[in-house]
């Protein structure tokens, strides 16, 4: 199936918003552009290729914006950080393209059985992506479809969510594991 062009990768729609958009505010009118496009696409295909945004970029920018969740959703926690539209249009972007090009610093995995097929063991891995607080929990091959993947904000959170204990991790980047325990300590 066709894959669906992506918009918010012409350099045109960034720089002149009015012409897909309409009148600002721009945030707000491009929040309300990319619901009423996926909206449409349900239609055309139905797989997550057909979504202006992955679904991913909720948690990343929770994670760049120092949030504990995505819950607000990504319009919400960037006009509470930036609450000029105009400006939180252009970190919209920064935030996108920092997620696009973002490189992973695995510091931790797990090993763990399956509950189905005991004698296979499953592997997820534990990565930031920059010096903010949190990190993200992913599958360790990327064919497999962990069904838990996604931003925590700390130790504490991912074992209480994943009811797993931090003894049972596998540290592979002490520094980096030390950083992250760090922020516990943190209001």
């Amino acid at each position: 199936m066709k894959k669906p062009y992506n918009l918010l990768k012409e350099p045109m729609f960034r720089e002149k918003p009015g012409m897909y958009l309409g009148e600002g505010p721009w945030l707000t009118a491009l929040f309300h552009f990319i619901n009423g496009y996926n909206f449409a696409m349900l239609n055309e295909f139905s797989n997550k290729e057909s979504r202006l945004l992955p679904y991913e970029f909720f948690d990343w920018v929770a994670y760049r914006l120092e949030f504990t969740d995505s819950v607000k959703g990504w319009k919400n926690m960037i006009l509470e950080r930036y609450p000029d539209e105009d400006e939180g249009f252009k970190v919209f972007f920064q935030l996108l393209d920092e997620y696009e090009t973002r490189v992973e610093r695995p510091f931790a995995y797990v090993e763990m059985k399956r509950k189905d097929k005991p004698e296979i063991t499953e592997r997820i891995k534990l990565v930031t992506y920059g010096p903010w607080p949190g990190f993200f929990v992913l599958p360790w091959s990327e064919f497999r479809n962990w069904p838990f993947v996604g931003f925590s904000p700390d130790i504490e959170w991912f074992e209480s969510w994943y009811r797993i204990k931090r003894d049972r991790l596998i540290i592979t980047d002490q520094e980096e594991y030390e950083r992250i325990l760090s922020y516990e300590d943190k209001p």
